[in-house]
Formats: structure tokens, C-alpha cells, sequence
């Protein structure tokens, strides 16, 4: 319950700070600033109770596909997966997957709306999904995303990317009972490459 208390302030927060400011102007058409996102690093759980074993023990490996559109140059949105499988305190592989949807902010483009005209930008974001975990039984539920994207031009069409993530879920998204307070949290960094879609007309 808190979860989702915490997802709808999140999401409300998010929506009254772009619609309260006067710079919120579409541009080009829907078919224009569409962005396939694909990137890969690693990730450590975080969960209850907490574990005794080293952070090295904590690591595996993290794949994000996304899927995105500026609305602006300053604010967008984008769709995600996530997934793999995660280590929990007790040492355990347990397998997941989010599917999840984002608002974006674009730091240097609020300042400055000529998309084209940074190599760097820094995009906070947050949203929330369904998260998903199996084992010998699972877990279903909603999750709150967040985190920061980095970008660096390479061509027009093209950027790299260094992400920092991070995913609140359910207590027992590592699939065991806790009577405790809190979230499991996934945290991830990840580095990749974020394509510019051109469609023809």
C-alpha cells in the first residue's frame, strides 16, 4: 500500500512540475524524436533482512531495453524491460523481469532547446511497472522506477550512454516472507548506445 502511495505522489509531482511550466510546447511532429535505447552493466539487490555477505556477492548482471519519444527537447517519455536475474542476501539466484513506464527530464535541453547542440545531457527520471520475479514460487507486483541517464553524442543519429537505475519493489520481490518494514531495491549501472529512429515520410 505505501508502494503505491509513494508511485502515485511520484507521478503527480512529475506531472504538476511540467504542466505548471510555460516552456512546455510540443514541437515537430509525432513522427520525429523517437529514441531505441539498449544498454547492459551490472546490478546489485538490496533487500530484508539485509545480508552479511560481501557487495561483490550482491552483483549480476543488468540488461535494459527501452523505448522512448521527446515530447519537447526539455521533457519525454519512454517504455521499458527489464531483466535478468538478481543475487539475494542469501546468495540466491533469483530470476525477474520489469516491464515499466518513465517520464524524462532533460537537464541541458531546459536550458537550452537545441537538441543537437550537446555532446552531454543529463536526464533524471521516475516512473513505475510490473515487476516480476520466479523461483520455486514468485512474485508479482508494481514497482517504482528511478534514476539518471547519461548521454554523449557520437553523430546526430547516435549517442552512448552511462545509466544509474534504481527499482523499489514489493518486500518480497526475493520471493521470501518478511514481516519487516521497507522495499527490495535493485540497483543497477549500466553503459550502452540510445539510436535516433528516422521515419520517412
Amino acid at each position: 500500500m505505501k508502494l503505491k502511495v509513494c508511485i502515485l505522489f511520484f507521478f503527480l509531482a512529475s506531472f504538476a512540475s511540467v504542466f505548471s511550466q510555460s516552456r512546455l510546447v510540443y514541437v515537430n511532429d509525432f513522427r520525429d524524436d523517437w529514441v531505441l535505447g539498449l544498454s547492459g552493466g551490472v546490478q546489485t539487490f538490496q533487500g530484508t533482512p539485509s545480508s552479511d555477505k560481501g557487495f561483490s556477492h550482491s552483483l549480476s548482471p543488468a540488461l535494459s531495453v527501452t523505448l522512448g519519444k521527446w515530447l519537447t527537447p526539455a521533457y519525454g517519455l519512454r517504455i521499458g524491460y527489464n531483466g535478468t536475474y538478481f543475487r539475494d542476501t542469501y546468495g540466491e539466484d533469483v530470476s525477474f523481469f520489469t516491464l515499466h513506464g518513465e517520464f524524462m527530464f532533460n537537464i541541458q535541453n531546459f536550458v537550452n532547446d537545441d537538441m543537437n547542440d550537446h555532446f552531454w545531457c543529463a536526464s533524471p527520471y521516475i516512473g513505475t511497472g510490473w515487476a516480476a520475479s520466479r523461483g520455486e514460487n514468485k512474485n508479482d507486483g508494481w514497482a517504482l522506477h528511478f534514476g539518471l541517464q547519461n548521454t554523449f553524442r557520437i553523430t546526430s543519429s547516435l549517442q552512448a550512454k552511462a545509466e544509474l537505475s534504481a527499482i523499489l519493489a514489493d518486500k518480497e520481490f526475493d520471493l521470501r516472507i518478511d514481516s519487516g518494514q521497507g522495499f527490495d531495491k535493485l540497483y543497477a549501472l549500466t553503459i550502452g548506445l540510445v539510436y535516433r529512429l528516422k521515419f520517412e515520410d
